[in-house]
């Protein structure tokens, strides 16, 4: 994100639903900072599980294992890239890195689609939609919702990346700029 490259450019958005939204959440948990952090905004939609910041889950599961291990969690077994890193900023370093990017995560109030089945997943919601409450009430009970970040719940809309996009929600995060 070059400025001098880019000079028009205000903002990227990183964004995804469904297995998108996953990505997207995950690369913002992992990707080293650089100056023009502020310029990068995360759009997060209907993930089917997410990377959870602290190891409690609101399903206890003890016959689960892997539950705080990368993907579903920050305790162990990150990809090769970000491994380093991961160790040496420790599960504190990276939460206070995602709670200082501009994180928009979106959801449809009828989306109670099962998603991920793995054991991992279910430790953090029966669906969908139940998953991205128990993160949000997660995301308040750490100490309030970050201040870059935002939740929308988008009436109407289940498991619709198009449904999701379209919406008043969906523009103002993805096109505002």
């Amino acid at each position: 994100m070059d400025r001098k490259l880019y000079r028009n450019l205000k903002v990227l958005v990183v964004c995804g639903h469904s297995a998108g939204g996953q990505m997207a959440q995950r690369y913002a948990i992992l990707r080293t900072s650089i100056d023009d952090d502020d310029r990068l905004h995360f759009w997060i939609a209907n993930p089917g599980s997410l990377c959870w910041l602290t190891p409690n889950r609101p399903i206890p599961n003890d016959g689960c294992e892997g539950v705080d291990a990368f993907k579903y969690g920050l305790e162990s077994n990150f990809p090769a890239y970000a491994s380093k890193n991961a160790r040496t900023l420790g599960r504190e370093g990276i939460v206070k890195r995602y709670h200082s990017r501009t994180l928009n995560y979106a959801r449809g109030l009828k989306e109670e689609g099962n998603g991920d089945i793995r054991a991992q997943a279910q430790t953090q919601g029966r669906n969908h939609l139940e998953r991205g409450r128990n993160f949000v009430v997660m995301l308040e009970d750490m100490g309030g919702m970050p201040k870059l970040t935002t939740v929308d719940w988008v009436p109407g809309v289940s498991h619709s990346g198009e449904g999701m996009i379209a919406s008043d929600a969906g523009i103002d995060k993805l096109f505002r700029y």
